[in-house]
């Protein structure tokens, strides 16, 4: 298995995410072009006083790598925080990669939490890599190539289906959150070669 969706918004028009390529969203996500990890477009969400969410269905997959990339505006007391979420058919979710609410962490949340960089810098692109196994219940996670995270439990059952962003809520809402470049990176089986 593999993960099955691959989008780098360039082909979308800009403007309002929801109704493009089968994506469901609040007004507050748009594909724009003045902030991208590559090519012309990224999606962007201006957060608000309310969770502002875009979701789209994908192929079931049970295992694989997805990569993408996060960047945001705030860090620290006063932002609102988002999420990449990947949900099972009853639309929970299996595992979160998060610029967490009032705080400074990139975190991959199952049962339990990783911080995947403490102290994130504002303003920058992080290539996420994302290692989940549905069968076995576990995710890892690396940061810019860097090393593996440790795994943590997946929460939900089942295939992954689903794919879920969000910006949270806030009393003094603080920042703009961009996603770019969705892909699988899934190693090939692994297998030898045997010359005779």
């Amino acid at each position: 298995m593999s993960w099955p969706y691959t989008q780098n918004f360039n082909s979308l028009t800009t403007g309002d995410l929801n109704g493009q390529d089968s994506w469901s969203a609040n007004v507050a996500w748009d594909v724009q072009n003045s902030v991208v990890q590559e090519g012309a477009n990224a999606l962007s969400c201006v957060a608000g006083e309310s969770n502002q969410n875009a979701n789209r269905t994908i192929t079931s997959t049970t295992s694989g790598n997805v990569v993408f990339y996060m960047r945001a505006t705030h860090s620290g007391g006063t932002h609102n925080g988002a999420t990449f979420r990947a949900r099972d058919s009853s639309l929970t979710g299996r595992f979160d990669v998060r610029f967490t609410q009032n705080s400074s962490n990139l975190e991959l949340v199952g049962t339990t939490t990783v911080t995947l960089v403490s102290g994130y810098s504002v303003d920058t692109w992080y290539k996420v890599e994302v290692e989940y196994d549905c069968s076995g219940n576990t995710a890892r996670a690396r940061i810019n190539d860097g090393s593996w995270s440790s795994s943590v439990t997946l929460t939900g059952s089942g295939d992954i289906t689903d794919l879920f962003l969000q910006t949270n809520d806030a009393g003094s809402p603080a920042g703009t959150y961009y996603f770019d470049n969705i892909y699988d990176a899934t190693p090939p089986s692994s297998g030898f070669f045997q010359l005779f």
